[in-house]
């Protein structure tokens, strides 16, 4: 079976690490042969040059629209390539991929719905009803984004993101990433994601901040993809040596293994989470996970059991439920395993793999 995906890009995101996670799962199986398209030459997951899938760029430059030369590239790939299925994830793809979803008699599959929030009106909204009609197979990975994006019932499910825990093999101790950037906190607190509109940043900063005023002992850290030198005005000055803002990092994992507990503050108003592959990593390190109440985050952290959902700008409620935590070490300890037994059994990435593999075969 010959697959074709078609990505936006391969920088920094959820949707396209778990792409990239798939492409790897699927290599792995054997049996297929995997093209990947990029729109973008940026690539952040390098991991794809490891697998049997062959990768194409087909550059368009951002903010010119839609570009009738990029379109007739990707038409002459397909035309050349000749795939069984081809597999788009992000809402530019979809455009392109729209005519040729008419002109060519090939099984598309969607998984544009990786969030719980479309963006209304528009013409993406309207190239989105159309695609919803031309695409074989609708993918999302929460029951909630399938809802809240309206997808039509009989041609869509749900696949949730699937995590290996290979990638945790070779990890750096806690100790060599303290040492690394000098950390000397009893406690480490750490959030993951992209430094934007999208994730509440200044939550999160604030609700440690007040911690730290507490007295205690404890360092903060953010990793991810953007400008986050805007963030530096929550942070009181006589704290700054405890906070540690990273841009992405590619072995972002061990720093994450090296934290206390994992923190997810998502914008509501402006966002809607799909699963977040920052949070499944968090609990896959046995780590207890804190989150914004709303999205795919309800389908993910258990209450009491792995984690504890909070309120939207809300940082009086994620220092009290961080205090919770770190003043019992018992209680994060089961949590911490709690977190673990939840990905190994519920977003496995053997689950996730074969999943699609059954999208696929029944295409």
């Amino acid at each position: 079976m010959k697959i074709l995906f078609l990505s936006d890009n391969l920088v920094g995101g959820g949707k396209e690490r778990r792409m990239v996670e798939l492409i790897k799962g699927l290599s792995l199986q054997g049996g297929h042969e995997l093209y990947l398209v990029s729109l973008s030459d940026d690539i952040y997951y390098k991991d794809v040059h490891k697998t049997n899938c062959t990768l194409k760029i087909i550059k368009r430059q951002k903010g010119n629209g839609y570009e009738f030369g990029v379109q007739k590239k990707i038409w002459n790939y397909i035309s050349e390539i000749n795939p069984d299925i081809i597999h788009f994830w992000g809402e530019v793809g979809m455009v392109y991929m729209i005519p040729i979803s008419f002109f060519k008699r090939v099984h598309t599959v969607s998984s544009i719905i990786a969030d719980t929030s479309p963006k209304r009106g528009g013409l993406k909204s309207i190239f989105r009803r159309i695609s919803f009609k031309t695409t074989s197979v609708i993918l999302s990975n929460t029951h909630l984004g399938l809802k809240n994006y309206k997808a039509p019932l009989n041609k869509s499910r749900v696949i949730y993101n699937g995590f290996d825990f290979g990638r945790l093999t070779g990890i750096l101790s806690e100790q060599e990433i303290r040492t690394r950037y000098n950390i000397t906190s009893k406690f480490i607190v750490m959030m993951v994601g992209y430094y934007n509109f999208r994730k509440d940043y200044e939550t999160f900063l604030r609700g440690t901040s007040s911690l730290i005023q507490k007295g205690f002992d404890m360092s903060v850290i953010t990793a991810g993809y953007g400008d986050f030198e805007n963030l530096k005005v929550y942070i009181e000055e006589e704290y700054a040596d405890r906070y540690l803002l990273l841009p992405f990092q590619d072995d972002v994992e061990s720093i994450m293994s090296a934290a206390t507990v994992g923190v997810l503050c998502s914008n509501s108003k402006a966002h809607g989470e799909g699963i977040s592959n920052a949070l499944l990593e968090f609990m896959a390190l046995s780590k207890p996970v804190i989150g914004t109440n709303h999205g795919g985050n309800v389908e993910l952290i258990e209450p009491d059991r792995c984690g504890y959902l909070i309120g939207d700008k809300r940082p009086d409620e994620l220092s009290e439920k961080l205090e919770l935590l770190l003043t019992n070490e018992q209680r994060r300890l089961n949590f911490g395993e709690n977190s673990k037994q939840i990905v190994s059994t519920k977003f496995s990435i053997s689950n996730m793999v074969l999943d699609f593999m059954g999208v696929y075969d029944g295409l």
